[in-house]
Order: structure tokens, then sequence, then C-alpha cells
């Protein structure tokens, strides 16, 4: 008799897993879930940046978008051209992304970048920065958009770090500094693309002509 017990607590308990396991089959399958797919990065030592900080125990919580070009060379948007003039000011970012849609990796995230110092407050020690290559040239002049492969290597960026972090909002360097930058100077629709869907964070003016923040607001 005992036996014969326990063998129908055991068939009751398989009965109970399989209907448990079925039903989760079935809720997966009746709402598919995409899984997050990490983006091709570039990472080799000679792309590496030597100018970090500790984050200091902090978790990551942010990721703020920037976007710069060298003046000297406006139509040179690529990563060995920039790393130059990062390196000269002794900043960085954790990725760059280049128009073609390349992603470099400049910092590894479990370091702080320095991207945002000059933040109210200081975000790098708590947050990834993104830099995007782009030109644009300040008011008055025609805004150039960014192009399609560029604005969707960032969105997989983004998804993929959400993924692997505790990340709450995605914001602008403009949207933050003290020191009057104004990148990455998107539209809300560039924005959306870009930024996984945040909300447009930008709190400066805009003309409608350029799409530029107007010379009183510098």
């Amino acid at each position: 008799m005992n036996r014969i017990y326990k063998l129908c607590v055991l068939a009751l308990s398989v009965a109970w897993a399989w209907g448990s396991f079925a039903q989760v089959v079935s809720d997966t399958l009746g709402n598919p879930v995409l899984p997050v797919v990490k983006p091709e990065i570039v990472s080799t030592s000679k792309n590496w940046s030597k100018f970090f900080e500790d984050r200091k125990g902090m978790p990551i919580t942010t990721i703020v978008l920037h976007a710069s070009f060298d003046p000297k060379h406006p139509e040179d948007l690529t990563y060995r051209r920039m790393k130059k003039i990062w390196d000269r000011y002794h900043a960085s970012v954790h990725f760059v992304i280049e128009p073609s849609g390349r992603i470099i990796e400049m910092v590894p995230v479990t370091e702080a970048a320095i991207h945002a110092t000059r933040a109210k407050p200081n975000h790098n020690p708590f947050s990834i920065g993104i830099e995007l290559l782009h030109v644009w040239n300040g008011e008055g002049s025609e805004r150039r958009a960014y192009s399609l492969k560029q604005l969707a290597a960032c969105r997989q960026l983004i998804q993929w770090l959400k993924s692997e972090h505790s990340i709450s909002k995605v914001i602008s360097h403009r949207a933050i500094a003290k020191n009057g930058k104004k990148d990455p100077n998107m539209t809300p629709e560039e924005w959306k693309v870009a930024s996984d869907e945040a909300p447009f964070p930008d709190p400066w003016p805009r003309s409608e002509k350029s799409w530029m923040p107007d010379p009183k607001d510098r």
C-alpha cells in the first residue's frame, strides 16, 4: 500500500509539473518576446582609451548620447580621427558609432569614461557614454540628418545595454551640460529611433528652419 501511495504522489507531481510547463510554453508562444541581440562591436587594444576613472561602486543607471566631429576635417567622421582629439583633452566615451553604423568600444563599461564631467551632477560614475560621429556647424548652417545605419546601430546598442544593466533613462548631453554643449542635436524623430524611444529630453528652443538652438539661448 505504501508503495502504491508513493507512485500516486509521484504521478500527481509529474502531472502538475507537466501542466505548469505546458502553461509556460503556451504563454510564451502566445506572447512571444524577441531576444535582445548583442550588436557587433569592434573591441581591440589599439582602440582603447587610457583615460577613465573608477565608478566607485555606483550602479549604471543612465545612458548619455553625444555627437562630435573634427571642425578641421569635417568629412572625416572616423574613430581614428576623433580619438586623437579626445586623447588631447583626456576625454573618452564607452562606445563610438560611425555613420556607417560601425560600433567601436573605447572604454569598458566597468569603468567610468570621461564624457560628462561638466554636467549637473557629474554623470561619469553612473552612466554609459555613446558618441555618434556627426557633422553640424551651429546656427545658420544646413543641418545634416543622421544616417539610418547609425541610428539603428545606436538603438541596438542601447537595447543590449538595457538588457545587461539596470538602466532607467537615456538622455542627451545637451540636457545635462553646464558648459553650453548642444550635442547630439537630434530631431525628435531621430531621437525616437536612436534612443529606443526614450522621452525626448532636449530643453533648448529650436528654430523651424535649421533645427538649431537660437543664439540667445547660448
